[in-house]
């Protein structure tokens, strides 16, 4: 018998695998959830599908699986994997785009050194424990939307090339953003997220030497100014919290400011 996991995408996809004789929902070796499944014959079937570049590892269940030093060439796919022990994609390279979709990391994950070429979803991916991205470099558009991190996690030099998402996201109080010294965080947006418990110290979102900071989302015209205003309060509140006050009294004018144009823009309503 085939197995019988159902691709959370693709309604008549089939799976060639066989499934295991002791599976009781007919998943196999890599569907299948048990902690107890043969990890040896596990990572040997892991190891060939990396060989002929096959990236789809939908809905897999890695026990402690490392992808060091790997090279990514075609797209791919981890959507609702779960990674139950220690993930490591420490160094490894994607050459094309990578979608980790409703994927879970029960145990650390670690991307340090990392480099992504293409675009890279993270969308509703769960966090449970620590999540290193030290040295990271995200050349595309980055999305980490609606992901919870509730361990220490560690944006340490890295750089976001262009647009990156933190939109929705929930942050325990571990997380540290610090972002490379030749790139600012002018390009990401955090909106709708708890950003005022991120330690941002060193993290740069324009040239210092200017009064006003201007976020992602004013400068893409994408929110009301009374979304701005919350923006700009968290983001004063972390600075205050982790004692960066004269960067918080930046985001304390650019609050302000975007209080007073709401009230300007409330007023040449009623008129």
């Amino acid at each position: 018998m085939k197995c019988q996991y159902k691709h959370p995408s693709k309604k008549d996809y089939v799976y060639l695998e066989e499934a295991l004789s002791d599976s009781k929902e007919h998943f196999c070796i890599f569907h299948e959830r048990r902690k107890d499944k043969d990890v040896e014959e596990f990572h040997k079937k892991i190891t060939t599908k990396i060989e002929r570049e096959d990236f789809d590892f939908t809905g897999y269940f890695f026990l402690d699986e490392s992808f060091k030093d790997v090279k990514f060439t075609k797209d791919a796919y981890f959507g609702g994997a779960t990674f139950e022990d220690v993930a490591s994609f420490n160094n490894s390279e994607f050459t094309r785009k990578i979608d980790f979709y409703r994927a879970r990391f029960e145990g650390d994950a670690d991307f340090s050194g990392a480099t992504f070429t293409e675009k890279v979803g993270f969308r509703f991916t769960t966090f449970v424990e620590e999540a290193n991205f030290k040295d990271v470099k995200f050349e595309e558009k980055a999305n980490f939307p609606i992901n919870k991190f509730f361990g220490i996690i560690d944006f340490i030099n890295v750089r976001f090339e262009k647009e990156v998402s933190f939109e929705q996201a929930f942050f325990s109080d571990n997380t540290r953003i610090r972002s490379h010294p030749e790139c600012n965080l002018s390009k990401a947006s955090f909106y709708g997220s708890n950003r005022e418990r991120v330690d941002f110290s060193g993290s740069k979102w324009n040239d210092d030497n200017n009064r006003e900071i201007i976020i992602f989302e004013e400068s893409k015209g994408a929110i009301h100014f009374q979304a701005l205003e919350e923006i700009y309060r968290r983001l004063k509140q972390s600075h205050q919290r982790f004692g960066n006050h004269d960067r918080a009294g930046k985001f304390y004018y650019s609050e302000m400011e975007s209080r007073r144009k709401h009230q300007r823009e409330q007023r040449q309503w009623m008129n």
